[in-house]
């Protein structure tokens, strides 16, 4: 990821970085950061203001296995409303990154008909 300034910002307020691997990096900028840093909240750039919010929750390596904090979780309760998608579950951590190709390779062939 790259932090960024955007705006009249003196201090970094923005990063790009690649959420889908499929996709472009893309600027977000940081919407919330609570007071101990184990929560922070990214929004994607939008079009116009009628455009609903696309947001990002995201909690440090180091506190993720742990509850969303309270502050945080109203913030984006407040501000990102739409459709929520849970991308990180506490029991994947450990498993082994398997590229895709190599995945496809391992699977038996189709049984004749």
């Amino acid at each position: 990821f790259v932090l960024s300034m955007t705006g009249n910002h003196t201090t970094y307020n923005a990063m790009t970085y690649r959420y889908e691997t499929t996709q472009p990096p893309k600027l977000r900028k940081l919407m919330y950061m609570n007071d101990q840093k184990t929560c922070m909240i990214f929004i994607d750039d939008r079009n116009s203001t009628t455009e609903e919010p696309r947001c990002q929750l995201l909690q440090p390596a180091k506190y993720a296995d742990e509850e969303v904090p309270t502050d945080c979780q109203k913030v984006y309760d407040d501000n990102c409303r739409g459709l929520n998608i849970t991308v990180y579950y506490s029991e994947c951590k450990n498993l082994t990154e398997v590229p895709l190709q190599d995945y496809l390779n391992s699977l038996r062939p189709p049984q004749a008909c």
